[in-house]
């Protein structure tokens, strides 16, 4: 284990091309982009931005090889977000992607951040000890990177979760003991528990995408992980959507949709 310095995000499946907007509640990047690298997106704040989903598609029915998967809040600058999905060649035709990524900006007093920054990992995953404010705080994922380090690899797995103040990061191939290090940003907050209606946990198995119920309102990610069951794969989709209906939508898989998986998302819903 690793002590860490004390220092939060996640996301949906592109199914339109739209723009960004900003709401008293939620702030909203959809798109389609051209991949030469990073794309930077002006996202106005006034408070702690807290992911509420992101999902990642490889477009024109392709899936790929990848190497980084970035959601940057107030990068580089306040009033911006960075995002990245690509594999080691991120200039091709072939890596065109389309993005919804979400944030709540939140302004409740009381909110600690803290953040990552290039960490390397290696063999796949690795552990760290988080300094928590108290027991009557919430971890939140804000944003996060994973990359391959500019080299490019199949998937399997794929995770950020706390546990009592234990975070493992997990970015690797089926051959993960061999040649899979990699290395990660984390942005995250700890957020007061009084700030939540509900604190779920949903999971299960599924092959390319799954559905299921929760609680209606304002929701934010706490943890994910993806794990095919079947080997490691190339990619096509990957991400999970949170809309305030009361529902969440979870994809991760390549272009034949036929692989089975076992997924875990932590979910808060605000006030």
């Amino acid at each position: 284990m690793v002590r860490s310095k004390q220092v939060v995000l996640m996301a949906a499946l592109l199914m339109a091309v739209g723009a960004a907007q900003a709401t008293a509640e939620a702030q909203s990047l959809t798109g389609q982009y051209v991949n030469n690298g990073a794309l930077q997106r002006y996202t106005p704040h006034s408070g702690v931005q807290l992911l509420k989903q992101f999902v990642f598609s490889y477009q024109a029915g392709n899936d790929n090889h990848i190497s980084k998967i970035r959601v940057a809040p107030e990068s580089p600058d306040w009033d911006y977000t960075t995002l990245w999905f690509g594999d080691g060649n991120p200039t091709q035709s072939d890596d065109t992607f389309a993005y919804d990524v979400a944030f709540e900006d939140v302004t409740t007093p009381g909110i600690q951040i803290g953040s990552y920054v290039d960490q390397k990992c290696t063999r796949g995953s690795c552990s760290y000890v988080l300094n928590a404010p108290g027991d009557d705080y919430v971890f939140v994922i804000r944003g996060f990177r994973f990359d391959f380090g500019g080299d490019d690899h199949h998937l399997e797995e794929l995770a950020v979760l706390e546990d009592r103040g234990y975070l493992t990061v997990t970015y690797k191939d089926e051959g993960a003991m061999v040649d899979d290090d990699f290395w990660f940003d984390l942005d995250y907050a700890w957020v007061p528990r009084s700030q939540f209606r509900n604190l779920i946990q949903a999971s299960g198995s599924a092959t390319g995408h799954a559905e299921r119920s929760i609680p209606a309102g304002r929701a934010v990610v706490r943890g994910f992980h993806y794990l095919f069951t079947n080997g490691d794969h190339h990619i096509r989709d990957i991400g999970v959507r949170l809309p305030n209906s009361g529902n969440i939508e979870v994809w991760y898989q390549d272009q034949d949709r036929n692989d089975p998986f076992d997924w875990i998302m932590r979910i808060g819903i605000l006030n």
